[in-house]
């Protein structure tokens, strides 16, 4: 059985999602430079991986909160 986690501090998740922003922009960034992208795109692709993220680690979060 493995030891109880700590559970994630806002900051971390606020980071880890700061990272995951930087990550997708570059990534959709560099693929705009080799195909033609619609210009709602980027946008869409970045607050889809951010959300999908925040949602992952907030629910984790809770969940380790409930002891879970």
């Amino acid at each position: 059985m493995s030891a109880p986690q700590t559970p994630f501090s806002w900051l971390t998740i606020i980071l880890i999602l700061v990272g995951v922003a930087v990550g997708t922009g570059m990534s959709v960034g560099a693929l705009g430079y080799l195909v033609a992208l619609p210009s709602w795109l980027p946008n869409a692709a970045l607050g889809g991986a951010v959300g999908v993220v925040a949602a992952i680690l907030i629910a984790r979060r809770n969940a380790q909160m409930r002891g879970h």
